[in-house]
């Protein structure tokens, strides 16, 4: 009788099994709750990983396209080498969409063609073919995820950091360009002696960073600047792989990178590519005003820039090999010795092409160097392609 009293009051007593059920229940929701979380990152993390590799490929097609611009005005120049140039009036100089829009190839079509297209009256067989087929590549168009635009830039319009060396540029015309881009103006000067900087000192450890030797003009070891500030490194004695690298030389801030990355380039080209010509052509109808200004050795540098602007925007004025020195004479009265002619060109040897790609919600940078031989109709591969982020 006792042991069953025991048992009967066991089963009178519901809140052991309660309390067992409920803590079960709890748990096995948390357990329920973490493997639905783990299965929503794991699965967020597959789309974002399908979108990346899709925003990629779509970054590479939109500058695959940049490619056959910059490939279509290779050719053009083959066709009439005596006036090759290359201008920001060129076809390689806007932004490209992809997926193109239709009546962007439409536009362009008919600027390939000439003025002397006759545009077909829409009631034509021919005008009904066109929509037919500008409606097939739209619907085809039409459920594409993502998109993409593509902007070539000219760096043969910027200061070129790897030709700095005795060697390259005996003249020290590079040097001294880079000398005068940071000594505009009074105030700039002030703004740098502000911020204990030396222009000449700067431009000198940007050079020692990348030349062969261990010593600066001075005798001195190179890399006493990197030990006062107590790096873990030195100098490179190397060419610039990138423009980033500039980041490395001890005296080169933020804010002095920020300003320099306007006017300055830097890249390796890759094995078996043809080498940029020495000591680094800046071409006259892409450089910028600021550049165009240090390139200038005479006094009233700033308005003589200012004008060779203006007379570049409205008269669309082109610079070719055969004509630039000649031109800068008749125009501004610009003699060999008053501009670094030796630096001078009208046409490009190399071209960065930044493509912007979104898919959904990832968003990634490609950068492409592209070389090019002037005077032939071909464009080199990539030298440098770097993914970001």
């Amino acid at each position: 009788m006792k042991k069953k009293s025991k048992i009967f009051k066991r089963s009178k007593n519901p809140g052991v099994a309660l309390f067992i059920l409920l803590t079960s229940l709890i748990v096995l929701s948390l357990l329920i709750k973490d493997l639905m979380q783990t299965s929503s990152v794991q699965a967020n993390r597959a789309r974002n990983a399908a979108d990346r590799i899709q925003a990629l490929y779509t970054a590479r097609t939109a500058t695959n396209l940049a490619r056959i611009f910059l490939i279509f005005d290779a050719f053009m120049d083959k066709q009439n080498k005596a006036n090759a140039s290359d201008s920001i009036n060129d076809l390689w100089n806007q932004a490209l969409p992809f997926p193109v829009p239709i009546k962007a190839i439409q536009s362009f079509m008919q600027q390939m063609q000439g003025d002397n297209v006759v545009t077909p009256q829409d009631d034509s067989a021919e005008s009904v073919d066109n929509e037919d087929i500008m409606k097939k590549c739209e619907d085809f168009f039409a459920d594409f995820n993502g998109e993409a635009t593509a902007k070539t830039t000219d760096l043969s319009s910027l200061l070129y950091l790897n030709y700095m060396n005795d060697i390259d540029d005996p003249k020290q015309d590079n040097f001294n360009t880079l000398l005068a881009l940071l000594s505009p103006n009074d105030d700039f000067r002030r703004a740098l002696s502000a911020r204990n900087l030396n222009p000449e000192t700067i431009v000198r450890q940007i050079r020692d960073y990348a030349d062969a030797d261990d010593f600066d003009e001075s005798k001195s070891p190179e890399n006493l600047p990197y030990l006062s500030m107590r790096l873990d490194y030195g100098p490179k004695n190397r060419i610039f792989t990138n423009l980033d690298e500039l980041k490395l030389v001890p005296i080169v801030d933020d804010e002095l990178f920020d300003y320099l990355s306007h006017y300055v380039s830097a890249f390796k080209n890759s094995p078996g590519m043809p080498p940029r010509a020495k000591p680094g052509k800046i071409n006259l109808n892409t450089v910028s005003k600021d550049l165009f200004q240090a390139l200038l050795t005479i006094p009233g540098s700033e308005e003589m820039a200012e004008r060779f602007i203006k007379d570049r925007q409205e008269k669309k004025t082109i610079y070719t090999e055969a004509n630039f020195s000649s031109l800068l004479k008749e125009k501004f009265g610009l003699e060999k010795t008053d501009i670094r002619t030796n630096l001078l060109t009208g046409i490009s040897d190399a071209f960065k092409i930044e493509t912007d790609a979104t898919v959904n919600q990832v968003q990634l940078r490609l950068e492409t160097f592209i070389p090019r031989t002037p005077g032939q109709s071909k464009v080199e591969p990539p030298a440098l392609v770097r993914v970001s982020p």
